[in-house]
């Protein structure tokens, strides 16, 4: 491990450390009990307008989670043991950067579950209204 400039350690350190917490939040968030809160979780418009929505959001990005986690960490370790210094930080940027598209993109199937629950019980609302009324 002689070599690896301070910058490949950082780097190594943040792939793992922002793909884990993003996967223990969402773990934890998914929980049966939970309520909103504003100090983790996916704190976005569709999730925050009902409980509902919360408890569907965090379960489906938790889903894809593990498979950040998975893929992610074993990227950034197979680049830290196998190539030589001078690509070191590169490859582990290039890795950043996919585990950024992958956090967004499963903020988005997320915010889609959360959506779906949302249309869902207006619709639902919606068409217990009219019951009532006939």
């Amino acid at each position: 491990m002689n070599g690896i400039s301070i910058t490949a350690w950082v780097i190594f350190w943040a792939n793992i450390v922002a793909t884990l917490s993003v996967a223990a939040t969402s773990r934890f968030q998914s929980r049966p009990k939970v309520e909103p809160t504003h100090w983790a979780g996916i704190r976005v418009g569709a999730t925050m307008k009902s409980s509902e929505a919360w408890r569907a959001a965090h379960p489906a990005a938790f889903r894809w989670s593990r498979l950040d986690v998975i893929g992610v960490c074993g990227a950034v370790l197979i680049c830290l043991l196998l190539l030589p210094a001078r690509w070191l930080v590169l490859a582990e940027c290039v890795v950043f950067a996919c585990c950024i598209v992958s956090l967004g993109l499963n903020t988005w199937h997320a915010v889609k579950a959360a959506e779906k629950v949302l249309s869902w019980d207006y619709e639902h609302l919606r068409g217990r209204g009219r019951n009532e009324k006939m």
